[in-house]
């Protein structure tokens, strides 16, 4: 061996390029060893509680907007615009914590919450109050029912803290939408 081909190998050893710097051990080359997502994953559950909590304070923000107009009566007004600016305010939050996840919230009210909006939008002003005092009730129901199981048995620390910290907000817009319903049935 010449001595530039030797000086060659000698460097090549030294630098770990001969043969045992082929890998040994396959796994070492497994796709699925290498991946890297810096983004934790959610669970199914946690991601089905992600869209409904996003499209429920959606519909509640867009039923708001529809109590808050002119024509109906005072309380349903008030309620409308405190449930603007609280869900508002939660889906803030959510997003921020879905953000954390790579997952994105959706923008628009689904099929089901809209169809509920348009009945409720197609009611005189007369009708408006009690069929929205009802519709709040049931939806409110619905919702703390929803985060309490999510801040029971969710898997993500961050969304189970956030149901947690939504609970007291759901629960006063519940007792605000029974007294309502109250007041709306006894003034029919």
């Amino acid at each position: 061996m010449s001595p530039l081909k030797s000086a060659v190998a000698a460097l090549a050893l030294s630098f770990g390029l001969g043969a045992r710097a082929q890998p040994t051990d396959h796994r070492e080359l497994d796709p699925k060893r290498m991946h890297t997502s810096v983004e934790p994953k959610l669970t199914t559950a946690d991601q089905d509680f992600v869209t409904a909590a996003a499209l429920a304070n959606l519909a509640e923000i867009e039923m708001g907007r529809l109590a808050a107009k002119p024509g109906h009566g005072q309380a349903t007004r008030d309620f409308g615009e405190k449930l603007i600016v609280d869900h508002t305010r939660l889906n803030k939050a959510l997003d921020q914590v879905a953000r954390g996840y790579g997952v994105m919230l959706p923008g628009t009210i689904d099929d089901e919450h809209q169809h509920h909006l348009d009945l409720l939008s197609a009611k005189t002003d007369a009708q408006f109050d009690a069929a929205f005092a009802q519709h709040m009730v049931k939806g409110h129901e619905g919702a703390v029912a929803l985060f309490a199981r999510q801040a029971k048995v969710g898997e993500a620390p961050p969304l189970k803290a956030f149901a947690t910290d939504s609970l007291p907000t759901l629960k006063q817009h519940l007792a605000a939408a029974r007294a309502l319903a109250r007041t709306t049935m006894s003034s029919r």
